[in-house]
């Protein structure tokens, strides 16, 4: 058996299993995950180039990064400079885990022609996930499937449930998985699949509904368990469909990160914090996600103050800051501000 079969097979999952059973509770009852999401690939959003703003930005450069960052580009947009004192910045903040968007930004071994100009080969991509875990950060791999975030799939996107389809998505989660070398999870993202949300940023609108939309997210889910991870979605499916629909068709095993960036915390008025409950009654794992992107300075405290008294502490796996920037000196001061709210969130966790 060589190493690719290894870490892409049942063996690989057997050897996590037995980690499970030598370490016990120790690793069962490990500390919580504080992460951050980043984005090493970016072609996530708009095929046909769209203005794009958010509130409360004054600086004209912002404006125009921000009006640029989610149209898609032929090249990996990270500096590796901003990186480094960026990633310096999460350590001092107490982040131990950071999720990396990869996209278009790696070239995978079993299909190179995802590749655009300057996307990172594996060796690269292993020699940094080396030192990130000796900075005592997790890294965990993300490939967002949503029909409304694949534009980084190339001419697949426009191949969706199809048996091509399903043979490439599966040799991407092989390569993932190896380069990652058995990652804890591997996040599959799944959000907002609408027409709405693809409007006229997109040449071919694609969305899969019903049966369909479940058995691809069932295929996604089996593909990372039998390379030995845990399967990590974004939840807004329950905000937007029945939730009798998702509690009969939602795997227990796979990870929910229900995403709260700003407004009431009332489950009465709010769908998100409504499904932040029915999460933590049905018994899923759950790691709730916040954000800066929309001005709001302490909502990931927020988001805590509210989780924590709600869930039973073994279902309740971390907190994960989204700061939806592209890496560069330009959002530098906003993607530090994002591990200082990790900071504080976990001062407020003990605090209460």
């Amino acid at each position: 058996m060589d190493r690719r079969e290894f870490l892409s097979g049942s063996a690989c999952a057997m050897a996590m299993s037995g980690i499970d059973i030598a370490l016990g509770d120790s690793y069962v009852n490990r500390p919580l995950s504080w992460g951050v999401l980043v984005h090493l690939g970016m072609n996530e959003w708009h095929e046909v180039p769209q203005r794009q703003t958010w509130p409360n930005l004054t600086d004209p450069a912002l404006v125009k990064a921000v009006a640029d960052e989610y149209n898609a580009a032929d090249h990996v947009r990270f500096d590796e400079t901003v990186w480094r004192r960026v990633t310096d910045a999460f350590v001092k903040a107490g982040v131990n885990q950071i999720v990396i968007d990869l996209g278009e930004g790696v070239r995978y071994p079993s299909h190179p022609e995802l590749a655009v100009k300057g996307s990172w080969s594996p060796d690269r991509l292993r020699v940094e996930l080396r030192r990130l875990r000796m900075l005592g950060l997790e890294p965990v791999p993300k490939l967002n499937f949503s029909t409304t975030h694949d534009l980084w799939l190339g001419v697949y996107q426009r191949m969706v449930s199809t048996r091509k389809y399903y043979q490439v998505v599966t040799d991407l989660i092989a390569d993932v998985c190896e380069m990652f070398e058995c990652p804890r999870y591997f996040h599959l993202g799944m959000d907002e699949e609408t027409v709405s949300l693809q409007g006229e940023g997109q040449s071919l609108v694609v969305v899969r509904q019903g049966d369909l939309w479940w058995h691809d997210l069932r295929f996604l889910v089996d593909a990372v368990e039998k390379s030995g991870a845990c399967a990590w979605v974004w939840s807004d499916r329950l905000c937007s469909h029945p939730k009798d629909e998702f509690f009969k068709n939602m795997p227990k095993s796979v990870v929910q990160s229900p995403w709260w960036y700003s407004g009431s915390l009332d489950p009465e008025r709010n769908a998100v914090a409504r499904s932040i409950v029915e999460l933590a009654e049905s018994g899923y794992d759950v790691v709730p996600c916040g954000s800066n992107c929309f001005g709001q300075e302490d909502g990931l405290s927020r988001l805590v103050s509210y989780c924590k008294p709600r869930f039973d502490q073994s279902h309740l796996r971390g907190f994960l800051m989204a700061p939806w920037l592209e890496m560069n000196a330009v959002f530098e001061r906003r993607l530090c501000a994002a591990a200082g709210q990790v900071c504080r969130a976990r001062e407020k966790w003990v605090e209460i």
